[in-house]
Parts: structure tokens; C-alpha cells; sequence
């Protein structure tokens, strides 16, 4: 029931189509020596513009300004970056989405006294009919169409089975993740959930064949430090030993980090699926499989305190803003830049859980928080230089990272 199943994890969740607007234009003169546009590889939402090159005048019998007229069609593509608050649109996106998604977190703790069939069986559906409207949208506003790449079923089984198997596989993480919550901090569970973008490397050189390289090795050697330490050593707490509740809680968001591994790899089968698609089917799924035991177990009963009414419907509703304010962030800005604000999600779950649950974090948890996410940030940071062009000049400053 937290977040995590049903966000997008490591952004490769939604694919959002990405909107350029730019207008490109080939040159129909003969001059080489124009400068050749330079690709646009981001969804910035940068414009492009037409200047004029005139080339060499030719005195072959024609008048001068003639000559140059015609040979003014020799053109070039310039990029212009929108100019103020417009810039930072995808920055505020991706802040929005983080907040949501572990503002959410911190509210399934807050509610954590009522049985999480019960808050699965009013909040998966809330979230279900709102991500209905990206896929009206897709239909009836941009006119594509958005099933081509599941029906028919027949011809697309891996497809379908990728998205049963990522909603099932998001309903074990959510359950997982609130069991860890009633054990552990939201703020320490979260943090452990953040290193799957550090094991994914791991599993992708282990069934993919991926390079790896030394860069991950040394980061996720990090994180396992950070995480051992979350589990609160008594050479740490001067304990006589480990804490049950604690290695209990450790262990499911552990569990739950390598389910969330699983789901990031799975979803390179998904890459031409809507990503409304992909969010009503997860969501729907999530009801229907948790309708039968809540029947069973008699857990169907609306909570009687209107503010657990609420928080339970805030849930679903946080998912579906977190999710949207996410595809807004990937349509306007690169996705390794989303990626990378994203990490920031760790400290706003601190901070949630300082102001609605009066927790506050102490050392062990904030070194422990520091070098996973220190890990996460390192292992984005070289996804993204990864992706930018070779003649790129950061690229080359920042090479160290792609060792």
C-alpha cells in the first residue's frame, strides 16, 4: 500500500511522451559549410528557431541581391531554452512528485492502526479512476491511440504477462513496506527502498551481461554499509545485542528493495506501453487481489474516524498526483535530470515525518540515510553523463563517474 509499487521507479516506470515542439528544417542549398543542427536528445520544451546564412555571392550574370536571395536558403537550426519561471518547470514537477509519494508514506504510518486490507480496498480503486484521465487525454486530446502494443493479447503475451507481473509484484512491495513500517522508521524504510537504483546495475551485469564497472561496486559496498548500519549494531547503541523489531523491519525493506530491483528491470519490456495504461492496470489489479481477503477477513468496514477516512483516500489520491506530476517532470525535462532530483525524496520523507508523525531522525539513522543516498545520487549522476553526447564537455569532466 506505500508508494513505492505505484510510482515510477527509477523513472523508467512512465513513459511519457515527450513533447518538443521544436520544428527542425534541412538546408536545400549545397553549402557544406553550414553548421549541422545538433540533436535535441531532451523534452525540455526547447523552441527552435530558423536563422538565415547567406552564402558566398555568385556573379554568374545575375544582379548581386538577387544572388543572395537565392542563396539564403542555406539555413541552420538554433536552440533557444525557454526563458524564465518556464526553465524550471521540470525542476518544480519532480519536487511536487517526490513530496507526494513520501508525504503518502508517512500518511499509511499515521493510518497504520487500521488493517491494510482496509486501506488497500478504498485507496487502490481512488487511484485507479484518477489515472483514467491520462488515458482520455492520450485518446481524445492528442488522438493516439494507447492499446496498440497489448492487443491483441495473443500477439503480445510477453507484453501482458510484464504488466501482471509488475502489478503483483507492486502489491507484494506494498504490503511488504507497511509490515516494515510498524518495525522500522518511514524515513529508514524509504532510505533502504532508494538503493534498488544502485542493485539494479548488479542484476542487469548478472541477466543482461551489462557493464557494471568499479563506480557501482564502490557505491553499493556504500549503501550496504549504510544499511547495516540502519540496523543499529549494539557496537553503535552499546546494546548487549540486535534489536528483533529492528532486524524484522530492516529485513522486509530489504526484501521489498529487491522486488522494486525486479520491477525497474521488468519494465524494459514495457517501454511502448502508455503509461496510463500501466497505472490503471496496476491499480485496478491491486483491488481486485485484495477484494477476496478483505471479504475473508471481514476487513471491508469503512474506518469509522472521518480524518482515517480521509487519510485513507489521500493515499490513493497522493499516488495518482505523485505519478502525474511525474509525467509532467519527464515531458519537460531529461530524464536523467528527474532521476537525479528525484534522490531528494529520502529528505523529504525526513521531513514529513518530523512534522505530521513527530519523529526526528537520529545520528545512526542520518549517517546511514547519508551513504545510501550519497550511493544513489553517484550511481544517477553516472546513468546521466552515460546518456549525454560524446563531444559533450561535461561528459569529459565527469568521465571518472563512467569508470
Amino acid at each position: 500500500m506505500d508508494n513505492a509499487g505505484f510510482e515510477s521507479e527509477g523513472i523508467s516506470d512512465v513513459h511519457a511522451p515527450h513533447k518538443n515542439g521544436s520544428t527542425k528544417s534541412k538546408p536545400t542549398s549545397n553549402n557544406t559549410n553550414s553548421p549541422k543542427p545538433e540533436p535535441n536528445g531532451s523534452a525540455s520544451g526547447e523552441v527552435e528557431m530558423l536563422e538565415i546564412v547567406p552564402s558566398s555571392p555568385k556573379t554568374n550574370g545575375f544582379h548581386e541581391e538577387d544572388s543572395v536571395k537565392e542563396n539564403c536558403k542555406s539555413v541552420v537550426s538554433i536552440t533557444l531554452k525557454p526563458l524564465g519561471w518556464k526553465r524550471y518547470l521540470g525542476l518544480v514537477y519532480t519536487l511536487l512528485s517526490t513530496n507526494m509519494f513520501s508525504l503518502s508514506s508517512n500518511i499509511l504510518k499515521l493510518v497504520g492502526h487500521i488493517h491494510p486490507l482496509t486501506v488497500g480496498i478504498y485507496a487502490f480503486p481512488v487511484a485507479a479512476v484518477l489515472s483514467f484521465p491520462f488515458i482520455w487525454y492520450t485518446l481524445r486530446v492528442e488522438k493516439k491511440p494507447v492499446l496498440d502494443n497489448v492487443l491483441p493479447i495473443s500477439q503480445n503475451k510477453k507484453v501482458v504477462f510484464f504488466i501482471w507481473f509488475r502489478a503483483m509484484t507492486s502489491v507484494l512491495i506494498s504490503y511488504g513496506l507497511i509490515a516494515s513500517f510498524k518495525y522500522i522508521s518511514v524515513a529508514d524504510t524509504r532510505t533502504i527502498l532508494a538503493a534498488a537504483v544502485i542493485t539494479v546495475y548488479f542484476f542487469s551485469w548478472i541477466c543482461f551481461g551489462e557493464k557494471c564497472g568499479c563506480v557501482p561496486v564502490v557505491v553499493a559496498i556504500m549503501a550496504m554499509c549504510g544499511i547495516g548500519i540502519m540496523t543499529r549494531p549494539p557496537v553503535l547503541t552499546g546494546a548487549k545485542e540486535f534489536d528483533n523489531d529492528t532486524l524484522i523491519g530492516v529485513s522486509l525493506a530489504v526484501g521489498c528493495m529487491i522486488l522494486a530491483t525486479v520491477i525497474i528491470l521488468s519494465l524494459r519490456f514495457l517501454q511502448n506501453v502508455h503509461h496510463g495504461v500501466l497505472n490503471a492496470c496496476l491499480y485496478s489489479w491491486a483491488f481486485l487481489s485484495s477484494l477476496p481477503f478483505a471479504i475473508a477477513f471481514g476487513k471491508m468496514d469503512l474506518p469509522e474516524n472521518g480524518w482515517d477516512i480521509v487519510g485513507v483516500v489521500g493515499v490513493g489520491v497522493l499516488w495518482f498526483l505523485g505519478n502525474m506530476f511525474l509525467v509532467l517532470a519527464l515531458q519537460v525535462e531529461e530524464a536523467g535530470v528527474v532521476a537525479l532530483i528525484r534522490t531528494s525524496e529520502v529528505i523529504f520523507t525526513f521531513f514529513w515525518q518530523m512534522v505530521i508523525l513527530k519523529v526526528y531522525p537520529d545520528l545512526i539513522s542520518l549517517v546511514g540515510a547519508a551513504l545510501v543516498v550519497t550511493g544513489v545520487v553517484v550511481v544517477t549522476l553516472r546513468k546521466w553523463v552515460e546518456s549525454l553526447n560524446p563531444t559533450n564537455a561535461l561528459k569529459e569532466r565527469l568521465s571518472f563517474l563512467l569508470l
